[in-house]
């Protein structure tokens, strides 16, 4: 091993040097100056002199090379396999004194090798260039080593740099992501406790807006809404559908008080015909949920040429229903929300609120909505049917569960009184002149001259758990006609049936209390 002392400028221009030289210092600059420096500068230097070229860290580990791809190996995985190797494959003090800067280059020979290592960037301990060839290099190459690692400490410095950046930008964007879903989901304390290092910070009103453009145009979509918004809006590219990116912009109470955002995404409509967008009124921070259900409806149900629409609200049933359901729902949701898990590590009843709130919204794609394995959703859901005593795959039960979920968070600040009498149950709940005025409303479409044939298709699906096969099969018909019919009764309702969220949930009440309604006529 030979330890030389070399003090280089790192960059020097080609002034003074032998033209052969000079001509080389230019093709290194070029290499240098594109995209992927450091790895072009390699590949330049290892065809120059038919040699490996490795750019080692601080910490000894190869971070690039060439030909061979060694990246996060030890730099003695880069040595010869030729020749004496054993002084290379244990602990190099030639390439350590040069990482710790003790000294700016070193040569280690392994007949028939050399591995010429130098300094890359300042005297403060740091990355090195090692150059391994079989024989010696020509004369004057250890000048051009020299400059070849000034050039290659710039590379790697903007390189470097600039993987810090983008490393702060994807946690900054999954941070975001976090938000939005966690509000979507109900879990609007968790929003707010990530949000807090974030901005913008969460307003106490917001609207919630969906984009529907095609996935090629969705990057396009979601930098217009940040950019237009002047960082005012929550904007977050749904892990659900490829088409929607969901914006959470300050705003009003009523279709009145539009947020500023609103104009602006009009225009868009209007610049693009293969733009729509669904717009929910004005709520609190709390009911992001509800918001982006109404705006979900409201951009998957637009009639004909109208591409922008603000859902037209009717009464949610929990308000019908009022405090006095907030008994029944707790005690159906009590053994998931008194649930704590024997494991500090298992999903609490947080985590499994969440995944069942998840779930029935979006079934099937519940898992990209959480950003959790399918395996570890259905592990969850079988959990929640364990301490429920339910089976979730019955539409029936999976509704009784929607509705104990909105009343509890429509009602979120009544408390708990366990001395209370029994509640009553959910017939005695449904039995009332208020909440059949609601299914009368919601049903109204149905019943109508132009849409009236189509009700027996929707009692069918229902009653079929919403499985299109099974409900094709009762009705006799294709599938693709069961799809057809519901689409139509889409449009009708103004409400989104076969993707989540789904108005199914208030359809099979509606579709009961008029059944129990009509008994009784």
């Amino acid at each position: 091993m030979r330890l030389e002392t070399a003090h280089g400028t790192g960059s020097p221009g080609p002034r003074g040097r032998e033209p052969a030289e000079a001509a080389d210092l230019r093709d290194m600059q070029r290499a240098a100056g594109g995209a992927d420096g450091v790895r072009r500068l390699l590949r330049w230097l290892g065809r120059r002199f038919d040699a490996e070229a490795a750019l080692v860290d601080a910490d000894g580990l190869v971070r690039r090379a060439f030909p061979a791809e060694a990246s996060g190996l030890p730099w003695s995985s880069f040595a010869p396999v030729a020749g004496d190797a054993s002084t290379l494959r244990r602990p190099g003090q030639g390439v350590r004194a040069v990482l710790e800067r003790r000294t700016r280059s070193a040569v280690l020979e392994s007949r028939p090798h050399e591995i010429h290592v130098v300094a890359v960037n300042d005297d403060r301990p740091g990355p090195a260039l090692l150059v391994t060839v079989r024989g010696r290099l020509p004369a004057g190459a250890s000048t051009l080593l020299i400059d070849a690692a000034g050039l290659l400490g710039l590379c790697w410095q903007a390189e470097e740099a600039e993987r810090r950046q983008r490393a702060l930008a994807t946690a900054d964007s999954r941070a975001r992501e976090a938000v939005v879903q966690l509000l979507i989901v109900g879990a609007a304390d968790g929003a707010s406790r990530v949000a807090e290092v974030l901005t913008p910070s969460l307003p106490e009103r917001v609207r919630v807006m969906i984009v529907d453009s095609p996935p090629e145009r969705r990057k396009e979509v979601f930098q217009r809404c940040l950019t237009e918004s002047g960082g005012t809006a929550w904007v977050y590219r749904c892990r659900v559908y490829k088409r929607h990116t969901i914006v959470i912009a300050p705003g009003g109470d009523g279709p009145a008080a539009p947020s500023s955002l609103s104009g602006v995404l009009r225009s868009l409509v209007r610049e693009t015909a293969d733009i729509r967008i669904g717009e929910s009124p004005g709520v609190a921070l709390g009911d992001v949920g509800i918001a982006y259900e109404r705006a979900f409806h409201a951009v998957a149900t637009q009639p004909g040429a109208e591409r922008h629409s603000v859902f037209d609200p009717r009464e949610e049933l929990s308000l019908v229903l009022g405090e006095r359901a907030h008994p029944w729902a707790r005690a159906l949701l009590g053994p998931l929300l008194d649930y704590i898990p024997e494991r500090r590590q298992d999903p609490g009843s947080g985590d499994l609120l969440v995944t069942l709130r998840a779930w029935l919204d979006f079934r099937s794609r519940a898992g990209r909505q959480l950003n959790l394995h399918r395996n570890t959703v259905n592990a969850r859901l079988r959990r929640i049917e364990a301490l429920l005593g339910v089976h979730l795959g019955d539409l029936g039960t999976a509704t009784r569960l929607h509705v104990a979920l909105r009343v509890l968070a429509e009602h979120r600040t009544r408390p708990f009184d366990a001395g209370a009498a029994a509640p009553p149950d959910l017939a005695a709940l449904l039995d009332t002149a208020p909440v059949r005025r609601w299914a009368d409303d919601l049903l109204a479409p149905v019943r109508s001259e132009a849409t009236a044939h189509l009700e027996p298709t929707l009692r069918t699906w229902l009653a079929c758990d919403g499985n299109l096969d099974t409900a094709a099969a009762a009705l006799g018909v294709s599938v693709t006609g069961v799809r057809k019919r519901l689409l139509k009764l889409e449009k009708a309702f103004g409400r989104s049936l076969l993707n989540g969220p789904s108005a199914r949930y208030d359809l099979v009440i509606a579709m009961h209390v008029a059944a129990r309604a009509r008994e009784r006529a």
